[in-house]
């Protein structure tokens, strides 16, 4: 993906364990310093990193994880200034299997999930049926 986004332009490294890995440590460096747009990491970064700037998070790992599935979205929920929301690109569909559980717990307790609001009701508020 690295290769793919430098060819149109966009400056980015891939941080991961195998040989031709862009180092870490620099390279967070220089996304902090602006020097490049992206890093694509395989396995790097999912514990104790914090680079509040990150502002759009694409996710291109199928995951049936909770776990890894919200390392991988936390990346970029951390507040910081002059980052008024985030972008997530789910390129392979994690978010339907996350959604569907929610979904389904939501059934199982009676509530309604089916439509975005209410899902968004269910996951905020507890108590009165939707």
């Amino acid at each position: 993906m690295a290769e793919f986004f430098n060819g149109r332009g966009v400056r980015s490294v891939a941080v991961h364990a195998g040989t031709g890995s862009a180092p870490r440590t620099t390279s967070l460096q220089h996304l902090a310093d602006g020097e490049i747009d992206v890093i694509f990491s395989v396995d790097m970064f999912n514990e104790g990193v914090d680079v509040p700037n990150i502002d759009t998070v694409l996710m291109l790992r199928p995951t049936d994880s909770t776990v890894i599935w919200m390392q991988q979205f936390g990346r970029g929920l951390r507040r910081a200034p002059g980052k008024p929301f985030l972008k997530v690109i789910d390129y392979v569909g994690n978010h339907r299997s996350f959604l569907m559980k929610l979904r389904s717990i939501a059934a199982l307790v009676g509530r309604n999930a089916n439509s975005m609001g209410a899902l968004r009701s269910f996951s905020t508020r507890s108590g009165s049926k939707t």
